[in-house]
């Protein structure tokens, strides 16, 4: 180590060297400003001049011993401190040691300088010296008395000098899981110190965060996203270094705010992407009502996929494939941002509603664990019991791939014994052919089993128990779904198995759902049946099984395994979500304004005598909210048609829109011939009995008979040809209308089936007028005694464009009326006619229904039927009650057929139940749905001669009721019994017209005479 000048200077003889000796603390040696800092520079380079002419003088050594005794004012010291090494040269004799010594760190020489008058050398360290041990000596050189000697050796420590460390954070407060970047910076305690280096940690409390290097500007930086809501105290620590001392910042303050999706929604009457300013609205019914939300993203995270519920919402309008009921669409909102989603309904009734959205950065799915022990949860004291399905209402909020379901009342979950559980929002949505219609080896399930859970879904039998019982306190509360000793069904049928209920009969495991982070567990106690002879049906550990979670709408859906012997006894199968959804709440009120129209009596009938005129009074009452508007007379043809235009979205790509037959299944075999020993009897099976034709791939085309109130198990009747459309004509329900393909060329034909065996009665070929159109749909008007039929364009050209036509009953002869124009693509599959004489038609391109004029062929839409239709679909209206059917196909996979009723007020759907033709899987269609219930002409004023109205229209107020006098003239009508159907019109949107019946008795002429007690005697 070589001295700096200074230090040189004041070891050597000078009168530097005098003042040098007199301190011993660092303070005498501090630097003075201005000018006489300036001279004592130049003092010290003059005296370290003339130091080196005097070391460079030799000596000579005498011979009287001396010793060298060295000492350190400070040690050890500090980097920086002021420290002086005494060495002090003694000898036997009087003369005091003159003459040079040398310092030296090790081997290394420090310095050498002349020795004071005391005998003494005296090094003053400064911060030149290390922080380290330094192995210090003095060697004296000897004079011409005294001989050399040295010391021994003196460790002299110097310690590293004290840092500072302090810490700022790049976001403060923060959100939680949001990234936060913390700095440490650590500065040494001198200035001439070298520049710290090593690691700091941090932590939060007392938990390590991490840990990272200083860099060459003394920092160092950890970025972490695992902060959650509340105040944390976050610490840099440092280590330290050769160089510097070890440092703990100050604790800085770090706040994390929660991380919140907030959501409002506001209603307005005007289209998207206009944003209402309120909450609630009071509207009529039928009305279009945009829902605006607003979503504003209080996380850290980029969200993206998004699901929008209400377990209570009602409004018509809302079926699978609408938003409201869960789609997860994209909507890229950043953190702090706000998005926007803007959803059309049609007003249907009163509707206080609550929403959920739920939003997450990625899309969800769930980390599946079959690793951990067996979780089991002993609920045989307080479980509850369930017979074949059972409607549960559940006990706190669940998210299930990204849809939230309420808990409470409003959401449920369907327990069934078949080892499947499905979360529900009605009660009439839990039982039904879910989820065993078909296999349970149906991959994937068919849309029934939408937000499944399938622990062990097989065909299990009547042996053991199914319970349920929810455990623990909130927020950590768990329901728990119990199938305990359960045989399989196939056991049952063969006589193999048990089929009561010991300890160890058949098999038991758990579903379990947890309150706080939202996992499903599949537990399995016991997965082995007890079959006799061993396991000969090969079902035991999941064999015949299928263990999943699903959500065929959205196509989200993972299965463990499928009829694989996969499970395990003791094991637990783990399902977490990857993502943790972000939910936000929000309420509105929409009033509805609805007329509701009753009339009082709901049937007249009257007996008269031979010319007497009868008066009765006709009540129309409305029990509504909103004045009915109402009449007797016939309706304009475009009464139908809402007052404003509809904003309808397809559902589904409507450019896959095809009315052809569905694909070919290879799989499909052909069904068993028709038993002709067997002929239908519908009306006395059905409930509604209606005709139509069955069409499936690879299997008989075929006329079948159904409950179209009820849909169940077919009727077979007849094998017949592939049809596209048909209807009744009047009430003749002896034979069907029909247009099919013919067998002997290669083009339409207009035919007849005969409903009790299924054969065909051909009239005639039939085309359209253009070859780029095909026939799609026909109805019956009884108002006009009219044969209609649509044709379209869709599948044959690259135009979707749809027409309307009448056909001659006679001859099959069509004749063109108009163009079906709603101003936009539209593809008709098949029109209906009201027994009020309106016309409705079914879009496929936009999957709605729509309002038709028969006479001009003008269009509107009144609003989407909620999901993707595709292919041949059907409808027609039950003439007695005025409810329009539709036997319509889903576009998904697997495909679904089945029997719904649409609303004329908003176009909705609602399914009333599934077509069982018993097997599963395969795609089927039912053409020319013909409903075969009587329903007599409205009797228009001046239509009926012995019936006469004295109002014919009027207005109705709400909890008010109209009069209308209603006269039966018997005048010149034969005995016997007249009947007529009179019909009220009304905006009413769930009874747009109301029939009711007359019934007019005319008594013979001489039965009368003795009516009043004449007994003709003179």
């Amino acid at each position: 180590m070589k001295p700096d000048c200074i230090t040189m200077a004041a070891a050597a003889g000078s009168p530097l060297r005098a003042a040098s000796r007199t301190p011993r603390h660092s303070s005498a040696f501090a630097p003075e400003p201005g000018r006489a800092a300036r001279s004592l520079r130049l003092c010290a380079w003059a005296i370290c001049t003339l130091f080196a002419l005097l070391v460079s003088l030799p000596a000579v050594a005498g011979s009287v011993p001396s010793t060298v005794t060295l000492t350190s004012s400070a040690n050890p010291g500090v980097f920086g401190q002021l420290v002086f090494l005494t060495a002090t040269v003694t000898s036997g004799d009087a003369a005091t040691p003159s003459g040079q010594i040398t310092f030296y760190d090790g081997a290394n020489e420090i310095i050498t300088f002349d020795l004071d008058a005391g005998g003494q050398g005296v090094l003053l360290i400064t911060s030149t010296m290390a922080p380290g041990p330094h192995p210090v000596t003095a060697r004296y050189a000897g004079d011409g008395v005294h001989a050399p000697a040295t010391s021994d050796v003196l460790v002299q420590v110097i310690t590293p000098p004290a840092s500072q460390t302090t810490l700022t954070s790049s976001l403060n407060p923060s959100i939680a899981r949001q990234a936060v970047t913390f700095t440490a910076s650590v500065a040494s305690g001198h200035w001439q110190a070298p520049t710290p280096t090593g690691t700091v940690t941090f932590l939060d409390g007392d938990v390590p965060l991490g840990s990272a290097t200083l860099d060459a500007s003394a920092r160092a930086t950890l970025t972490t996203t695992t902060l959650e809501a509340g105040s944390h105290a976050i610490k840099a620590v440092y280590a330290g270094d050769s160089g510097n001392l070890a440092s703990t910042s100050t604790a800085l303050e770090q706040t994390v705010e929660p991380a919140t999706l907030d959501v409002a929604v506001t209603l307005s009457t005007d289209p998207p992407p206009a944003c209402g300013a309120t909450p609630d609205l009071a509207v009529v019914a039928g009305t279009q009502v945009n829902y605006c939300f607003t979503v504003t993203n209080h996380t850290a995270e980029t969200l993206r996929y998004h699901t929008l519920s209400s377990g209570r919402y009602e409004l018509s309008g809302t079926q699978n494939g609408d938003a409201f009921l869960d789609v997860l669409f994209e909507l890229e909102i950043a953190p702090g941002a706000s998005g926007r989603y803007n959803k059309v309904v049609t007003a249907g009734q009163v509707n206080d509603l609550a929403f959920t959205w739920t939003a997450q950065s990625a899309p969800p799915t769930y980390a599946i664990d079959d690793g951990a022990p067996l979780d089991y949860v002993d609920i045989g004291a307080s479980g509850v019991f369930v017979e074949g399905s059972a409607y549960v209402p559940l006990p706190f909020e669940f998210t299930l791939y990204g849809r939230t379901f309420s808990g409470g009342a409003v959401d449920a979950l369907c327990v069934y014994n078949n080892g499947a559980a499905q979360f529900v929002t009605h009660p009439e949505q839990c039982g039904g052919n879910f989820p065993l219609f078909g296999s349970d080896d149906w991959f994937p399930p068919p849309p029934d089993a939408n937000d499944s859970l399938l622990p062990h879904w097989d065909r299990l039998g009547g042996a053991g128990s199914v319970q349920y019982a929810t455990v623990g306190e909130a927020p950590n509360r768990r329901f728990v779904v119990e199938w305990r000793g359960k045989n399989h069904a196939n056991e049952e049928d063969l006589g193999l198995g048990c089929d009561a209920a010991p300890a160890d009969c058949g098999i038991t495991f758990e579903l379990i759902l947890d309150e706080a982070g939202g996992a499903v567990s599949f537990s399995y106690v016991d997965v082995e049946f007890d079959t006799e002879g061993g396991d000969v049906l090969n079902i035991d550990h999941g064999a015949s099984a299928g263990v999943a979670l699903i959500d065929t709408y959205r196509g989200l859906r993972q299965e463990y395994s499928v009829e694989q012997p996969l499970l395990a006894d003791g094991r637990t199968v783990r399902w977490t979500p990857q993502h943790a959804p972000y939910l936000a709440h929000a309420q509105n009120r929409l009033e509805i304004g609805t007329p509701r129209i009753a009339a009082t009596p709901s049937t007249i009938a009257a007996t008269a005598a031979p010319g007497d005129v009868l008066i009765r009074q006709l009540g129309i009452r409305n029990n509504g909210n909103h004045a009915l508007e109402w009449s007797l007379g016939r309706v304009a043809s475009d009464a139908h048609f809402p007052r404003q235009s509809r904003h309808v979205v397809p559902v589904g790509d409507p450019n896959r829109t095809s009315l052809a037959r569905p694909p070919v299944d290879t799989a499909a075999t052909a069904a068993a011939p028709i038993d002709p020993s067997a002929p239908p009897q519908l009306s006395g099976v059905f409930g509604l009995p209606a005709y139509g034709v069955k069409t499936e791939p690879g299997r008989f085309i075929e006329l079948v008979g159904v409950d179209a109130a009820n849909p169940g198990p077919f009727i077979r009747v007849g094998i017949t040809q592939d049809t596209l459309a048909g209807d009744f004509v009047g009430n003749d329900f002896s034979r069907e209308y029909v247009i099919t393909q013919c067998l002997s060329v290669a083009e339409e034909c207009f035919d007849t089936i005969d409903t009790a065996t299924g054969e065909l009665g051909e009239i005639a070929a039939i085309r359209t007028p253009d070859f780029s159109q095909g026939w799609t749909g026909m109805a019956w008007d009884a108002t006009t005694h009219t044969l209609f039929a649509s044709a379209s364009t869709c599948g044959r050209t690259d135009q979707n464009r749809s027409f309307l036509h009448r056909i001659d009953p006679a001859t099959g002869i069509p004749s063109a009326v108009a163009e079906i124009d709603t101003g936009a693509a539209v593809c008709i599959a098949d029109v209906a006619v009201a027994p009020n004489g309106l016309m409705y038609g079914l879009d496929l391109y936009n999957d709605a229904l729509v309002a038709i004029d028969k006479e001009s062929g003008a269009a509107q839409a009144i609003g989407s039927i909620g999901f993707d239709a595709n292919y041949r679909q059907s409808m027609d209206f039950d003439d007695a009650s005025g409810v329009l059917y539709l036997a319509g196909s889903s576009d998904p996979l697997p495909p679904l057929t089945a029997m719904y009723t649409l609303d004329l007020a908003t176009g909705a759907a609602t399914r009333s139940g599934r077509f069982d033709y018993g097997y599963p899987g395969t795609w089927m269609t039912l053409a020319g749905l013909a409903i075969a219930t009587p329903g007599g002409a409205c009797a228009r004023p001046g239509e009926v001669p012995w019936l006469f109205y004295d109002q014919v229209d009027g207005t109705t107020a709400p909890g008010a009721e109209s009069t209308a006098r209603v006269v039966l003239d018997a005048t010149g009508l034969e005995a016997g019994r007249h009947s007529a159907q009179l019909c009220i019109h009304s905006n009413d949107p769930a009874r747009a017209m109301l029939q009711v019946p007359v019934e007019l008795v005319v008594e013979d002429a001489v039965d009368s005479l003795f009516a009043d007690g004449f007994d003709g005697a003179p």
